[in-house]
């Protein structure tokens, strides 16, 4: 069975149900938020996932999936009959998760052991470091900062889900942090930190990096993003 496979039948499992109607474009732009490594054409052809999807719906209710063909509308827009993407009530993520582990593995996309979580006002910090991880084998990431960018573009407004997508890739190519540090006290006013941090992608433990790679700044606290 295929780690795309895997993944449809997740997600149709997990955050679909009979309860209402979508359409074909509805239920792959849902889709394609939980699982953000295929959210390309080049990934996951709309035709496949259309099958797999069908497949799945099948299997969880043992009836075929349907779609509203009396409206004059592309096939894409009309829509499915007894089936809704889920908008009340958390998620089930238990098989999302384990399906995601999968397709990362399947696709070789590795990532560098920063786990992260959203602030009061919105932003991403970083809660931890996975022992041996690159984060945490760089030596210049700690627990607070605040993610600004990843490769230069910056992650207000992004998912945890679309973040994620961001830092993985293949195993040993190379991502940037842009991080902010918490506020200084100074003569000036009141300025914060910010880091340029490049990481060697891996899921392996790493040796220690030297501090070459971090640049950093600082400026006033008021100011906008650097990336």
């Amino acid at each position: 069975r295929s780690a795309i496979a895997t993944a449809v039948e997740a997600f149709a499992n997990s955050a679909l149900d009979q309860d209402g109607s979508a359409t074909f474009q509805e239920v792959l732009a849902a889709f394609r938020l939980h699982f953000p490594l295929l959210a390309s054409d080049d990934r996951l052809e709309p035709a496949l996932f259309g099958r797999l999807l069908a497949q799945s719906y099948f299997d969880k209710y043992r009836e075929p999936l349907s779609r509203n063909t009396s409206a004059r509308v592309p096939r894409a827009q009309q829509e499915y009959l007894r089936l809704r993407v889920k908008s009340a009530g958390p998620v089930d993520a238990t098989q999302l998760n384990e399906a995601k582990v999968t397709l990362r593995r399947a696709m070789k996309m590795e990532g560098v052991g920063v786990l992260v979580k959203r602030t009061p006002g919105g932003e991403f910090a970083v809660a931890t470091l996975l022992p041996g991880s690159p984060g945490a084998a760089n030596g210049n990431i700690l627990p607070g900062d605040v993610i600004l960018a990843v490769g230069g573009e910056e992650v207000a407004g992004m998912t945890p889900q679309e973040l994620a997508a961001k830092v993985l890739g293949p195993r040993g190519s190379f991502v940037s942090l842009t991080l902010r540090r918490h506020a200084l006290e100074s003569e000036d006013g009141s300025l914060e930190r910010v880091l340029s941090v490049r990481l060697k992608r891996s899921d392996a433990a790493v040796a220690p990096d030297s501090l070459a790679d971090v640049q950093t700044v600082a400026r006033a606290a008021d100011k906008r993003p650097v990336v």
